[in-house]
């Protein structure tokens, strides 16, 4: 031990010895610092962090490489040096000492990458929360130091020539970029990440404070031991190789151990093989899967044909295991039934039928994937109540057309993601969930539409540790119980995390975030509360269309920003003004998915209507010299030239027709005018048939209607 420890020393000393090795972690502190400086109190911590920390961090592995070389060209692998292999001291204890004495050089730039991200973090969220956090990056920055530099120093121990440098720089940009780009992206090998240099990928999207860790936790722990059993292999090899350079009674014992390290790295790699193997399943029973629906078969517009659904009664339970049990009661009215004698479901393979009941009496079901068949008895002539049980684990994992994989649905202990557009619970018609490519799987409802009947609905959930948010208005939260019911007509999502409450008391909205977005969530509000206050000034303003903000960032969540009367905001968008706008606009005046059903602007104002509101606010708050303020989207139809639905310019003319009244000073009769149009309704749904959640059900207004109302108000 005592020559350990001098060899240890000796071998510290040489790297700590010159001014620019100890230069180095303070230049790296000192660009870490000043990066996350630059990040606004409004952004979001952990993801523009983690952007900054990946890249930093691959570039210092380049250095790690460079040293590792250093370290063993220095004395062991130079000729001039050969006499130090006479020395009475093993091969063991000087790759050892070199080892230990350049780790712990690197950990220096751990200990202050953790450092610096817990000051930053540590001013916006819980210690507990940053701990967690600050613990994630030091852990990955360890594992990747310590096999870049196992790996360094073999090369430069079987290497003994000077272009060891070229293979090291070769190594580090394959190991880290290559990899990632050429490897694990563009082939969709996400199981070979545990050989990346780089446990903090560059590319990566998955990492947001929602469910990133979580998500990454179970693979990143098997992947780190078997690094590490991988960095200890690989240095007994390099002294394997050294053994043969010099006579020695240890050459046995140094290939037992040889043998034993890569025994035990290959033990170490079996969970970690085991656990992508169960993650890849899923998706291979899909791909062998023949009534799946195929992409090529699918027309994005087409609408899949159900039946009507009058109420849901469902009933949630989350087992210690994590298994979800539902029992689920549905109420279908006859008007459509009338004559069938099977009805279509849908329902997701990753749950398992225990029983069904029609009108009380068990009834057949025959099942393939997510299609469901139920057997009638008899023909339908009356409205008819089912009742279904099912159980299952949900861990949806899908590699995808490109990229690295995703997540699309998952039940991990606090934390769930249950999108309602994967069917957890049975919706009617066949309906393309999933569809297949020749490359993989992709989300059904990224290439088509799933369609959803209008229901009243009632969710009661149980069994889960922390709150979970959907898009329904919550009825009680007691007794480890969550009731929510409302109307459907966009399914229904689970949410559930690491996720906090705001309630605003001059806004009429529940808001829902993750906690490192809780600045950028009030200054939305602040910005809500502001236009709606001038808005309500003039406007007899329904803000009853939007009741929720769930700001859940997660790139996999492929779903329009409203679900039922909740604004759900699953991106971070550095504008915040455009947001509040966005998200202003819809409480305003409501959805305009149907805006491409109008064909002609002569027919059907509604849209420009709709931007004459806006136009309005502008101009009063002086805003249209100031493009920084201004979104273009909500104004667009006032400005268009050559619209195939617009060829007159409609939108121009009532534009300028609204300047010229403003310069004036007739802003009251313009917001009469405009008043008179908004209690009509300006909400532009899908289906003509469907009621909007405006003031009144919205009918098109025609540009003769304009031109009546214009002549009445302004007397011209």
């Amino acid at each position: 031990m005592h020559k350990w420890l001098r060899q240890f020393r000796f071998e510290l000393d040489m790297i700590l010895r010159r001014p620019s090795i100890l230069a180095l972690p303070l230049l790296f502190g000192a660009l870490l610092w000043w990066s996350l400086s630059r990040i606004k109190p409004a952004d979001q911590l952990f993801s523009e962090a983690y952007s900054y920390y990946s890249m930093l961090h691959t570039m210092t592995l380049g250095l790690v490489m460079l040293l590792g070389i250093l370290t063993i060209r220095r004395d062991v692998r130079r000729p001039s040096y050969e006499w130090s292999a006479g020395l009475p001291v093993s091969y063991g204890t000087i790759i050892s000492a070199k080892y230990l004495a350049a780790l712990l050089y690197f950990t220096s730039f751990t200990v202050l990458a953790g450092a610096i991200y817990y000051w930053f973090s540590s001013q916006q969220v819980t210690s507990q929360i940053t701990m967690q956090y600050t613990m994630f990056f030091t852990a990955n920055f360890e594992v990747s130091y310590a096999v870049t530099l196992a790996l360094a120093m073999l090369l430069a121990i079987t290497i003994p020539n000077r272009i060891v440098y070229l293979i090291g720089f070769c190594a580090w940009m394959f190991g880290t970029f290559f990899m990632e780009i050429f490897i694990l992206e563009r082939f969709r090998l996400d199981m070979l990440r545990t050989f990346h240099l780089s446990q903090l990928f560059v590319g990566s999207g998955n990492y947001t404070d929602t469910w990133g860790l979580v998500l990454a936790r179970d693979g990143l722990h098997s992947s780190h031991r078997f690094v590490l059993a991988f960095t200890l292999m690989l240095l007994i090899v390099g002294v394997m190789v050294l053994q043969q350079l010099r006579p020695s009674k240890h050459r046995r014992r140094t290939w037992v151990l040889g043998i034993c390290s890569v025994m035990l790295a290959a033990a170490l790699f079996v969970p970690y093989a085991i656990l992508w193997q169960g993650l890849n399943a899923l998706d291979k029973s899909r791909l062998a899967d023949p009534s799946l629906y195929k992409l090529e078969n699918i027309q994005y517009d087409q609408l899949p044909e159900i039946y009507g659904i009058k109420d849901y009664n469902i009933r949630l339970q989350k087992l210690k295991d994590d298994t979800l049990q539902a029992e689920v009661t549905m109420n279908l009215p006859a008007e459509d039934l009338v004559g069938k004698k099977e009805l279509p479901l849908t329902l997701n393979r990753m749950f398992q039928i225990r029983q069904v009941k029609v009108n009380g009496q068990e009834a057949a079901i025959k099942r393939q994937g997510e299609k469901l068949s139920l057997e009638l008895s008899q023909v339908v002539t009356g409205p008819l109540t089912i009742e279904m049980s099912y159980a299952g684990k949900v861990m949806d994992y899908s590699k995808t057309f490109h990229g690295t994989g995703r997540y699309y649905a998952f039940v991990k202990g606090e934390n769930i993601f249950l999108p309602g557009y994967l069917a957890w619970y049975p919706i009617p018609g066949d309906q393309p969930i999933y569809l297949k490519d020749q490359n993989g799987i992709e989300l059904g409802t990224t290439f088509a539409i799933i369609n959803f009947p209008r229901s009243d609905f009632k969710l009661t959930l149980s069994g889960f540790e922390r709150p979970v948010y959907t898009s329904l208005n919550e009825v009680t939260r007691e007794s480890g119980e969550q009731v929510y019911s409302g109307e459907v007509h966009d399914g229904v999502t689970l949410f559930g995390g690491e996720l906090e409450e705001l309630e605003q008391g001059a806004t009429p909205l529940h808001v829902v975030y993750t906690p490192y977005n809780k600045g950028w969530t009030e200054q939305i509000l602040q910005r809500i509360n502001e236009l709606n206050q001038y808005f309500s000034t003039w406007l007899p303003t329904d803000l009853g269309k939007v009741k929720q903000l769930l700001f859940v960032p997660y790139r996999d969540y492929n779903h329009s920003d409203m679900e039922n009367n909740a604004y759900v905001l699953n991106y971070i968008s550095m504008d915040q003004e455009y947001m509040s706008q966005i998200i202003a606009n819809r409480m305003l005046v409501g959805t305009r998915h149907g805006d491409y059903l109008i064909e002609n602007v002569q027919d059907d104002i509604r849209m420009q209507l709709r931007a004459l509101l806006w136009y309005v606010y502008y101009k009063e708050n002086g805003l249209l010299d100031n493009e920084k303020n201004i979104n273009g989207f909500m104004i667009a139809e006032l400005y268009a030239r050559d619209w195939a639905n617009d060829k007159k310019e409609l939108g121009i003319q009532m534009r300028e027709q609204v300047d010229k009244a403003l310069k004036l000073g007739k802003n009251d009769q313009v917001k009469k005018l405009l008043k008179h149009f908004y209690v009509q309704g300006l909400e532009i749904p899908i289906e003509s048939g469907q009621e909007a959640s405006g003031l009144n059900q919205s009918h098109p207004i025609p540009y003769s209607a304009w031109e009546e109302q214009w002549k009445k108000v302004m007397g011209q």
